[in-house]
């Protein structure tokens, strides 16, 4: 177990020296939450996502992106944009299937 621990920090070392991080996380991340949007395409069922959360996570995206033109920081400008895709299409779908209230939790 002590092996594949510390191989495991040598390669966050190395990743750490060659990469951005930002980078790195996006690769971890997108990949984690685009299921959930294949999966809401292919069953058009939105039930199981929250009006409130989903708007609220919306909006945050947008700040996100402005946040990152203001910093010229091109890796939240990316995850914020690609995340912001993603949740446009969720809200479309809740609306759509009107199941939209944001008021109702």
């Amino acid at each position: 177990m002590g092996e594949v621990f510390i191989l495991f920090f040598n390669i966050i070392i190395i990743i750490y020296m060659i990469f951005d991080l930002g980078y790195v996380a996006l690769i971890f991340a997108i990949p984690a939450f685009l299921p959930q949007v294949y999966k809401l395409y292919n069953t058009n069922n939105s039930k199981s996502f929250s009006s409130r959360t989903a708007l609220l996570f919306w909006i945050a995206q947008i700040f996100w992106i402005l946040h990152g033109f203001q910093k010229s920081d091109n890796i939240i400008k990316i995850g914020a944009s690609i995340n912001f895709i993603c949740f446009s299409y969720i809200l479309y779908k809740i609306i759509i299937n009107n199941e939209f209230d944001p008021l109702k939790e």
